[in-house]
């Protein structure tokens, strides 16, 4: 059951929400980009990152390596937020 008002979410060409607004994110978009600065200029290790984060090494090296998170909005569509 919803409550509230429509929120905007990014969506990718398919309509699939991205990024911070899918259901499954566990982090943010600033988090997302903290970790790929931290371990780009200062080397900090999947591991570090993310014991740091509270989730999966495998979590980290796929945004790390740009296979998860990197999807640019296509557009945006209203959804109601979950209770």
């Amino acid at each position: 059951m919803s409550t509230g008002k429509p929120i905007w979410v990014a969506v990718n060409e398919q309509g699939r929400r991205i990024g911070a607004s899918h259901p499954n994110a566990k982090l943010t978009n600033d988090q997302v980009d903290e970790i790929r600065d931290r371990h780009e200029e200062k080397g900090e290790t999947a591991l570090a990152l993310a014991r740091e984060f509270g989730v999966s090494r495998g979590c980290i090296r796929k945004i790390l390596d740009y296979s998860h998170r990197a999807q640019t909005p296509a557009g945006w569509k209203k959804v109601m937020p979950k209770a």
